[in-house]
């Protein structure tokens, strides 16, 4: 599948995005809040940000808190990594 304006992991990257620049930090102060999640370097941040990488519950939760995101923002991120692994699975089955 090509990624584009409604992929929703672009739109869940572009969310984190907003949601970081939002809170005046760079990915790599987010990373260094997040220092304590596994897998959450600054270059991972970057490929969540733009679409390549999708992160787990458990990563997308930390991200969530480190930018203090608004329970709706929350509740949009978390639908939107759903629609991901749901589009994602349909692809691996057909």
């Amino acid at each position: 599948m090509e990624a584009n304006e409604t992929d929703p992991k672009r739109i869940l990257g572009a969310l984190v995005a907003t949601l970081r620049r939002a809170r005046g930090m760079s990915q790599g102060n987010l990373s260094a809040r997040l220092g304590h999640v596994r897998g959450l370097s600054q270059p991972v941040i970057s490929r969540i940000e733009t679409g390549v990488y999708l992160p787990d519950a458990g990563q997308l939760e930390a991200v969530l808190r480190a930018v203090d995101a608004t329970p709706l923002d929350a509740k949009h991120a978390r639908d939107l990594a759903l629609a991901a692994v749901v589009i994602d699975r349909r692809m691996v089955t057909a």
